[in-house]
């Protein structure tokens, strides 16, 4: 990196800049270049830009090239559906910017692999295999007494106590949490006063047993290795969920611990500058002296420019009270110096780590230079993190905007509270798929606006399923139809034909104008959605056996066409026979023996229904036996092969290619439901048979005996020969009225039974 370079994009710090607007945050922000200037790169793009809060046209300082840096996740734990919010939408954007406007993107992204939050998991998730290890063993003296410790120590009141004066839906979940593992650690403490397991209890008191752990032995934890091994099993599994999620590899992957000598070199530079300042052996970003050398700080959240708990949260959980260190409460760190049980390297200031938000900027300065055209990130990191990046920069590069666009991807909520590790409500990547397809997750981002909230659920889930549906029906009735015209059908087109083309154009116009909107995938996923609602109306106009196939295949090659930008499905495979995408492609295979092997199990399948319906005209079967076997054959025999049939009103079905586990799903769910009906239907005649049961017990007794049933316990005391009561319950004798009623009830009894004793 070289440092004397001076920022050849914004404008280089000066008394007259026009940027100097008392740090108002007013006018912090130029156009990169002239738009209408030829060679400009702008193509009528706009994006909502944060550090405007506009949708401000779109133009890279370098033509058509465009230098995107992307924060990448901190690598401590397993990445969840909240980081792939981020990271997917982006994905989104990157292949619009590349295949729709014709962009060159060169995109970077960093691992964060030295950071607060890895420090404090390695080192608590190595003390506590180490300790449950030697308890198990026999060699923790008093394994209840240290859970009973740990939970005296973990101060649950105190922060019981702070949760309940924040009032927000954040700290009520975060109190859930709080009593959640309070009760889990009794709970083991509790089990091992009962002669309960070690491991079990000690299981039940992870979370309070880290923390204790960690307190009494962080320390001692110093070999770099743990950290290490830590960090890459996280980022190994981070880059196969992207991989599994269909996310483009970045151009360029850099992990903070490889670019600790840029970091220094950054830092040193900022000191010289005099914008930065050495503090018992840590080196503190001078907000103060940034501001009065013109600068603004605060770009994208001047509001936030006080929030001392903002503040705080982006030095570290492991930041001790630094305030006697710095000048100003704004001031933060770009040199930790490193204690005990922390990774550390050599500096001029000490040994020490980089302080978190210097990190990002010296690894895109180092691939990208004094300039981005975009940056990206999450919008829980517009402040502290991207601020504080803005400002190194700039004083690093001498410039007023490193950053022309900023670009932050909203939350992902679940149950109305953001998708995070500190609640506890997360769901990782790898069970998300377990349950969804990446196709079906990135439907549902598509049908969200990038920068707004997405919540997830089985409801929003299920409008991408029904999304994804729509587009496997259209496609796939598309290839049949275009398989099914014969060289013999008319081609002349009429109104219906005119008005499809015409939904065609309309269709291309909003899409062009909705992705020139700052990429507003939910329009265009609605505009794609009414053409082929128009494609169904022309079908049902002229009748599928006078549909125009070229036609169909122009509305169905640019619906294709819009979904490979956005990633649904792979350009190469958008044919008609793999159903555009959709299908599952078996016949087309992916060698002369996968697709010969395919053929001889279908002619297989249709030799044996043939044999069956032979051998049942053969037996006189009734025409609904033989109808049968067809059934079977379209619900239970051709979804294995990926082969879905449709029957149609005219009498000729239509054959579709379609995914076999997406068939056998839809099979399982028919059968589910079909068990549901007899199950349904069996429990109702269950209940009559117990009814008719109850009916018959109760004819079936003797007149004699009818007013000794049990629903006449307790409201007789006498009876004639006859079985006739004469007195009530307390020895009175019974009114007329009442015996006149018991006659009646009688009567109707020795009717039925009577009818009993003839069904004998």
């Amino acid at each position: 990196m070289d440092v004397n370079v001076e920022c050849t994009h914004g404008v280089v710090v000066a008394e007259s800049s026009s940027f100097m607007a008392d740090n108002s945050n007013e006018n912090h922000w130029a156009p990169p270049g002239d738009k209408d200037a030829v060679g400009s790169g702008y193509k009528g793009l706009h994006v909502l830009n944060t550090l405007t809060k506009n949708k401000d046209a779109f133009v890279p300082k370098n033509g058509n090239r465009v230098n995107w840096y992307i924060c990448g996740p901190t690598v401590y734990d397993s990445a969840h559906l909240g980081h792939a919010r981020a990271y997917l939408s982006f994905d989104i954007i990157r292949r619009i910017l590349e295949d729709y406007f014709g962009y060159d993107v060169h995109a970077v992204m960093n691992i964060t692999d030295v950071d607060d939050k890895i420090i404090l998991r390695a080192r608590q998730n190595y003390l506590f295999d180490e300790y449950k290890a030697a308890a198990l063993v026999g060699s923790v003296p008093d394994v209840a007494a240290d859970i009973a410790a740990a939970i005296e120590g973990y101060g649950f009141e105190a922060k019981a106590a702070e949760l309940a004066e924040q009032e927000t839906p954040e700290s009520v979940a975060k109190a859930k949490l709080l009593a959640a593992t309070k009760s889990s650690a009794e709970a083991g403490l509790a089990s091992l006063a009962a002669d309960g397991g070690a491991g079990e209890a000690i299981d039940a008191a992870r979370d309070v047993l880290a923390v204790w752990l960690d307190a009494a032995k962080g320390a001692s934890v110093t070999d770099l290795d743990i950290f290490a091994a830590h960090t890459r099993k996280y980022e190994t599994e981070y880059l196969e969920d992207m991989e599994a999620l269909g996310v483009r590899p970045p151009h360029a992957l850099t992990r903070v611990s490889e670019y600790v000598d840029e970091i220094i070199e950054m830092t040193a530079k900022i000191v010289e500058r005099g914008l930065g300042y050495v503090s018992n052996g840590s080196v503190y970003f001078a907000t103060g002296s940034f501001m009065d050398a013109g600068h603004v700080y605060a770009k994208l959240a001047p509001e936030m420019r006080d929030n001392a708990k903002a503040l705080a949260e982006g030095e570290g959980a492991l930041a001790a009270d630094s305030s006697s260190e710095k000048r100003s409460l704004a001031d933060f760190a770009l040199w930790k110096a490193s204690k005990a049980g922390e990774p550390a390297w050599d500096s001029p200031w000490g040994r020490g780590r980089p302080g978190w938000h210097i990190e990002c900027s010296a690894m895109a300065g180092a691939i990208l230079g004094d300039h981005l055209d975009i940056h990206g990130g999450g919008v829980d990191l517009k402040f502290p993190h991207h601020d504080n990046e803005l400002a190194q920069s700039e004083a690093y590069f001498g410039c007023h905007q490193w950053t022309s666009y900023f670009l932050h991807a909203g939350h992902l909520h679940i149950h109305g509270s953001k998708m995070s590790k500190s609640l506890k409500n997360f769901q990782t990547i790898r069970e998300a798929l377990e349950s969804y397809s990446a196709r079906q997750i990135r439907l549902l981002f598509l049908l969200h606006s990038w920068e707004g909230g997405l919540d997830y659920s089985n409801n929003s889930m299920q409008h991408a399923k029904d999304m994804e549906k729509k587009l496997r029906e259209f496609f796939l009735n598309v290839s049949t139809l275009v398989r099914e015209e014969t060289p013999a059908r008319s081609q002349k087109w009429g109104d219906a034909e005119v008005a499809l083309e015409s939904a065609i154009a309309a269709a291309t116009a909003d899409v062009d104008a909705a992705l020139k909107d700052s990429f507003d995938t939910p329009k265009t996923m609605h505009v794609l959605a009414d053409l082929i609602s128009a494609v169904n109306v022309y079908r049902s106009a002229v009748g599928d056996a006078g549909v125009k196939s070229y036609l169909l295949m122009q509305a169905a090659r640019f619906v294709a066409r819009i979904l490979g930008v956005f990633g649904v499905i792979d350009p190469l495979y958008a044919t008609v026979e793999t159903g555009f995408g959709f299908g599952s492609g078996a016949l087309a295979g992916t060698g002369d023996a996968g697709s010969s092997s395919v053929v001889v199990e279908i002619l297989t399948t249709l030799s044996k229904f043939r044999d069956a319906v032979r051998a049942g005209a053969r037996a006189k079967a009734s025409p609904g036996e033989l109808l049968a076997l067809c059934d079977e054959l379209r619900d239970e025999i051709l979804p294995e092969l990926g082969v879905r049939l449709e029957d149609r009103d005219t009498g000729v079905a239509i054959v579709k290619l379609d995914d076999r586990e997406t068939l056998l799903a839809e099979r399982d769910e028919r059968r589910a439901a079909r068990a549901a009906r007899e199950a349904n239907a069996a429990a109702k005649a269950a209940a009559r048979a117990a009814e008719q049961a109850a009916r018959d017990a109760r004819d079936s007794t003797p007149p004699a005996d009818f007013f000794r049933l049990p629903e006449f316990d307790g409201q007789f005391s006498a009876f004639d020969d006859g079985g006739m009561p004469t007195a009530d319950a307390d020895g009175e004798p019974l009114k007329k009225s009442k015996l006149k009623n018991l006659t009646k009830q009688l009567k109707t009894h020795v009717k039925k039974h009577n009818k009993w004793l003839a069904r004998q």
